[in-house]
């Protein structure tokens, strides 16, 4: 034995332990639960992490689907597991249903997931339960298939599907009777159906199928409801009124054909409604055309009154609107009030053709087109303007048969006369339009301001300024 410094004996040519690091233990025996949609739903074991589990594992969910709203649900439709060896080895597994029991290995980690998809409403409805029927109404899995079907009655074709749903129909399928379409959110669809209406001014029911004149509809109203694109409306000799209090311009945005049975003289849509006592005036115009293509001919379009607006054009025309074109043929426009422009008829866009509008005033300062305002590219033609008046004071008011204010309107072959304003009592000019074979005469100023009251324009060298009578004075704009 040796000896240290000290002398101590000294250990020499000895095994010591002096201490190693040591790998932790795999620390197994673990699950974890998750499911989609952010652990939708409530299953059993519930959504988390676990220790200690035992060597048989029982998960279940909801069979049935749960409701999220009306419109949509969800769906447990299967499970996936993924065990994890030991030795960092792992096995997938996955399966249908709502409820399993799976065997346990000591030391595994496990971590299952629930599947799970949303469900979704697609409803069916007709526009008219006597027209036909459509079919399909049923929940649907976020990515299925729904094949939808609209069945005509007899007297009728099917038209278009309408509804919040035709968004995700492509233009093909809109106009199909039958489609099929990948359901990825709540679908609601109207089948419409278009056949021939005949409304009665007395006596129909909204009960009735409208398809001839002895089982009519009650009012234009409830047949613009029902009717599909491109079908006819008959309105039957009288005057039809409003429906109540309450109810709001006849307001066309199909692609329908509207007109009398036997002409404006004996057919007449008035804005008043029986109060169960007498007839009351309301507080809306007649008449609003939304659609290009929609026809409305051979009325009397009666009274009207925006003094107090809407929200559909709030102070523009008293008794007719045309916002998205379309076409007036052989109807007379009178009564017509408003608090802004366009005391009888506006027109943004659109034919006007064979017409009578008068008798219609626009009140305010900047009452202009106490007749007809015309904008976007409307034309006017073979119609009489006659006894229209814009009776403000103040910074205006022009135009009290017509007011042109964009230089893409036509007025052609036209007849202005008795109607009255401060400035352009006949015809006033705001814009480069186009005015041929139009006669204004016998319109009255009601300021000594404006010297030629009949028309007020500039023509340029290229316009047929003979073709209209009277004299032609200062304007804001050009007549091409």
């Amino acid at each position: 034995t040796e000896l240290d410094l000290a002398g101590n004996p000294r250990v020499t040519r000895v095994r010591m332990d002096i201490g190693c690091y040591e790998a932790p233990a795999f620390a197994g025996d673990t699950l974890t639960v998750t499911g989609d949609k952010d652990n939708l739903g409530t299953v059993l074991p519930p959504y988390g992490d676990y220790e200690n589990v035992g060597s048989s594992l029982t998960f279940t969910a909801p069979a049935e689907d749960q409701e999220i709203d009306a419109t949509t649900r969800y769906r447990f439709v299967g499970w996936e597991r993924t065990v994890v060896h030991p030795d960092g080895s792992s096995v997938k597994t996955s399966g249908e249903g709502t409820s399993v029991t799976l065997a346990h290995a000591a030391g595994d980690k496990e971590f299952f997931h629930w599947k799970i998809s949303y469900v979704y409403a697609v409803t069916t409805t007709v526009a008219d339960e006597h027209a036909g029927s459509a079919s399909g109404s049923d929940w649907y899995l976020d990515g299925s298939n729904a094949v939808i079907t609209a069945t005509a009655n007899e007297h009728y074709t099917f038209s278009a599907w309408t509804g919040d749903g035709v968004r995700y129909l492509t233009d093909e399928q809109k106009t199909a009777a039958q489609i099929e379409i990948a359901v990825t959110a709540p679908v609601a669809l109207t089948a419409t159906f278009a056949a021939t209406y005949y409304v009665a001014a007395e006596g129909g029911s909204n009960e009735n199928d409208g398809l001839t004149p002895e089982t009519a509809f009650a009012d234009a109203w409830y047949a613009v409801s029902v009717a599909g694109e491109g079908s006819e409306i008959i309105l039957l000799d009288g005057t039809h009124c409003f429906p109540d209090a309450t109810t709001k311009c006849l307001t066309v945005d199909k692609r329908l054909y509207i007109h009398s049975a036997n002409g404006p003289d004996v057919t007449t849509i008035a804005a008043q409604y029986w109060n169960g006592t007498k007839y009351v005036n309301n507080n809306w115009r007649v008449l609003y055309i939304a659609n290009a293509q929609a026809r409305v001919e051979g009325l009397t379009l009666k009274g009207g009154n925006q003094l107090s607006g809407d929200e559909v054009k709030s102070g523009t025309g008293g008794g007719v609107v045309l916002m998205e074109g379309g076409t007036l043929r052989n109807c007379t426009v009178t009564g017509g009030k408003v608090f802004g422009t366009a005391g009888g008829m506006y027109m943004n866009g659109g034919l006007v053709t064979g017409c009578v509008i008068s008798n219609n005033q626009a009140t305010a300062g900047h009452s202009n087109g106490g007749g007809v305002y015309m904008a976007g590219a409307a034309t006017l033609e073979h119609s009489l303007v006659a006894g229209n008046s814009c009776t403000a004071n103040g910074n205006g008011p022009y135009g009290g048969g017509i007011y042109i204010k964009d230089a893409n309107c036509t007025v052609r072959n036209c007849t202005i006369v008795r109607n009255s304003c401060r400035y352009g009592a006949g015809l006033y000019v705001s814009a480069r339009a186009v005015v041929t074979d139009t006669i204004s005469y016998g319109n009255t100023a009601t300021t000594t301001e404006d010297a030629t009251p009949d028309f007020v324009g500039t023509c340029n060298a290229t316009n047929v300024c003979s073709s209209v009578q009277k004299g032609v004075g200062m304007g804001n704009g050009e007549l091409a």
